[in-house]
């Protein structure tokens, strides 16, 4: 199981979560974390990128090999997608390999696509005005 689990961050993590592929012509994957609070959660995703890469790459269709194992040791940095707080992890190519965004107080995606954390924070937007 990931190492993001835990004990501690089971209190915090919503058992409702998405996994899901942007109907794009790339077809990009994205996992939604629905959480307690940003606040109980930042901690442990921050703990978890030393081995988020690892848990999560064949979800992105990315193999272990020798031109991308440096992928498991490289940190993430921090950035701003559509205008969140984010932690991305670059590959060689300055390109997003993983990335998760701090949508919104209760939400976390994380994608290696700017295409689909683009459609996800629209819908999170649109849910959030109906309510």
């Amino acid at each position: 199981s990931p190492s993001f689990i835990s004990s501690l961050t089971l209190s915090f993590v919503n058992d409702n979560f998405l996994l899901g592929v942007v109907n794009s012509e790339s077809k990009d994957f994205f996992i939604l974390l629905k959480v307690r609070s940003l606040a109980d959660i930042f901690n442990a995703l921050r703990i978890w990128e030393g081995k988020m890469f690892s848990d999560l790459h064949k979800f992105f269709g990315i193999d272990i090999s020798k031109d991308t194992n440096y992928l498991l040791i490289k940190e993430f940095q921090d950035g701003i997608v559509e205008n969140k707080n984010a932690r991305i992890l670059f590959d060689k190519n300055n390109k997003i390999a993983m990335m998760y965004v701090l949508a919104n107080d209760t939400s976390v995606i994380i994608t290696n696509s700017q295409n689909a954390m683009h459609e996800i924070m629209l819908r999170l937007a649109s849910t959030q005005k109906k309510q």
